[in-house]
């Protein structure tokens, strides 16, 4: 980290979807975005707990084209 920005470089490794439980809002969050690059369906339990601290998060996903159900 330097002047306050992270840098990544991911490696290109594959993602598959799967179903997962977000423990937290922070949680559920990455686990959204890693869901959205993954292959297949990844589903997540307890999603309330992204919709209660990131407002309109669905509609932010599907603007991105995210296929959200």
């Amino acid at each position: 980290m330097k002047d306050n920005l992270l840098r990544i470089q991911g490696n290109g490794g594959k993602l598959q979807g799967a179903k997962v439980k977000a423990l937290d809002l922070r949680a559920g969050a990455a686990l959204a975005l890693c869901g959205m690059v993954a292959d297949g369906e990844t589903v997540i339990e307890d999603a309330w707990q992204i919709e209660r601290g990131y407002d309109g998060f669905v509609e932010k996903v599907r603007s991105l084209g995210g296929d959200v159900g």
